[in-house]
């Protein structure tokens, strides 16, 4: 019977896991909902354009944009059925995506490769409620693993980034298969003759896979060392097995990111810029702020995680897991800590095993308490704190959830607007750097001239419209002469003119390799057709 229950609790929560993670996953479409989304199928678009492994930025590594490009081709026969023409005609060229200033880093199109991107990241994330189950099983029986599940499925830091199009969910999934298998690989290892190869070589893979998602995750690869190096046994048997699942940890990597041998300079050159960004911005808050957020883990998960971990030092049949997973955590923090922007997602790998380590200490395993029996009360009172913890992380999951589920990007409202507010024979003039996909204005079965920023007044010189959609323009740490004064000739225009709607409140960067955001400010103002715009520039300076 309690097997009955044990199994229908992890059903139970593995479709809580499912739900939360799934939800929000058409969020601010046919846009991308956070900023590193665009990184990541950027380099998609390259594979799906040149039909090849090669992308032009190599700042993450390719697995994931891999796993999204395969996930896109398999859909593609859905896409012809459903829209009438190639998936690949859709994808925006290179003509259009590399342009002067940089990369247009919102033109991601059609939405399905967003789809495809975020379907990779929730089977990532579903996968890794799974092996912390495992793993959680592994070091302290059933109600350990029941308990692992139950706080990696809930846990903020997860759920919230489950559905967003970044390296680190995939990176997390495979730290976490690596510190499974180096844990299967300790246990089994005895002192005779036989080492568990098969167990070497998952680790390795893993934490190959894990380093071709993210490059500072292969730092998992030193607990499958210290697990070995802690196994029971002679040093050359040791060293065999060392050699043996670095080998296994170098094809993967290789396999899943070539360029590691193709490219190296650009790697060296992307990983240079994105250091020298993070010691330049400084945006709150840091690692240990975040962590102690209840939008992350919150002080109940994190005092639980950090308990279990002194818990699982203290005792001999767990101290090697600890020592492996602290070692993991130290050499993964040394060269982030000491960059000023420290966004806790490069440290979501080490969430898993912070959770295992608090079912560790709400469930008091007796395999692990050997040398303590605790008294009767105090089980019951640790599992009632275990469902508090992860009633409380649920909660902070499910608003975050919510929220997200509920975004509709500006571009988008704006759109609709126009659909609904205006007549099929009326002129539109629009502002490209708004980043407003094609498609969306093709939705509006309206006329919609789009031009860059900088030739809207030559355009409204030499033809009429209704309606102008522009915003506010953001051209801070902008080094091209003739925009501060092109910026106060049109707050000088737009001033003058009557504003239909807005939306929004982000201001719109000149550079196109910026973020848009789901929040731009978008406005629509009514222009007079009959009026020229040399009139109304007269007007505004009068």
């Amino acid at each position: 019977m309690a097997d009955r229950w044990m199994l229908l609790g992890c059903v139970a929560i593995a479709l809580v896991a499912i739900a939360m993670r799934i939800a929000p996953i058409r969020a601010g479409l046919p846009y991308s909902d956070y900023i590193d989304e665009g990184y990541a199928l950027s380099q998609v678009i390259d594979h799906l354009n040149t039909r090849s492994i090669h992308c032009r930025w190599y700042g993450y590594p390719t697995l994931t944009s891999y796993l999204t490009a395969a996930v896109a081709e398999l859909a593609a026969p859905v896409y012809r059925l459903s829209h009438g023409r190639r998936f690949h005609d859709d994808l925006p060229k290179d003509a259009a995506r590399y342009v002067p200033f940089g990369l247009e880093y919102n033109l991601i199109s059609p939405p399905e490769v967003i789809l495809a991107g975020r379907a990779v990241v929730v089977l990532a994330s579903i996968f890794t409620v799974v092996v912390a189950w495992r793993l959680g099983t592994l070091i302290g029986g059933e109600t350990t693993g029941w308990l692992a599940m139950l706080l990696t499925a809930v846990c903020p830091a997860l759920v919230a980034r489950s559905s967003n199009v970044i390296v680190d969910s995939t990176a997390t999934l495979f730290a976490t298969v690596s510190l499974y298998y180096a844990e299967r690989l300790r246990r089994r290892w005895t002192s005779d003759a036989q080492t568990p190869w098969r167990e070497a070589a998952f680790a390795g893979v893993a934490a190959g896979l894990a380093l071709s998602s993210k490059y500072t995750v292969g730092a998992v690869f030193i607990a499958v060392a210290l697990s070995i190096a802690l196994a029971p046994g002679g040093l050359m048997r040791k060293l065999q097995c060392l050699v043996f699942a670095s080998a296994c940890a170098a094809a993967a990597a290789l396999a899943a990111n070539p360029a590691f041998i193709l490219h190296p300079e650009i790697i060296l050159q992307d990983m240079r810029q994105t250091s020298v960004l993070y010691g330049m911005l400084r945006i709150p808050p840091n690692y240990w702020g975040a962590a102690v957020s209840a939008k992350e883990l919150g002080i109940p998960l994190l005092g639980a995680g950090l308990g279990g971990v002194v818990l699982m030092l203290a005792r001999r049949g767990t101290r090697a897991t600890a020592a492996a997973w602290l070692a993991f955590a130290i050499v993964l923090l040394i060269p982030l800590v000491p960059l000023h922007f420290q966004p806790f997602r490069n440290l979501l790998p080490l969430v898993p095993p912070l959770c295992v380590a608090a079912a560790v200490l709400f469930s008091l395993p007796r395999r692990l308490l050997t040398e303590w029996t605790p008294p009767r009360a105090l089980r019951p009172l640790l599992l009632a704190a275990a469902l508090v913890t992860a009633a409380f992380c649920a909660v902070s999951s499910a608003r975050q959830v919510i929220e997200r589920a509920g975004h509709t990007d500006t571009r988008v409202s704006a759109v609709d607007w126009i659909r609904s507010n205006t007549q099929p024979h009326e002129r539109i003039l629009a502002i490209a750097e708004l980043a407003v996909a094609p498609t969306e204005w093709q939705r509006t079965g309206r006329r919609v001239e789009v031009v860059p920023w900088l030739e809207v007044f030559q355009t409204l010189e030499r033809e009429s419209f209704d309606y102008l959609i522009g915003g506010e323009m953001n051209i801070r740490e902008a080094t091209e002469p003739e925009w501060p004064p092109h910026l106060e000739r049109w707050k000088a225009h737009v001033s003058t003119l009557p504003m239909a709607v807005s939306f929004g409140a982000v201001l719109t960067p000149v550079y196109p390799y910026l973020w848009r955001t789901n929040h731009e400010r978008i406005i629509v103002w009514k222009l007079d057709r009959r009026a020229p715009a040399a009139a109304t520039e007269d007007r505004a300076r009068q």
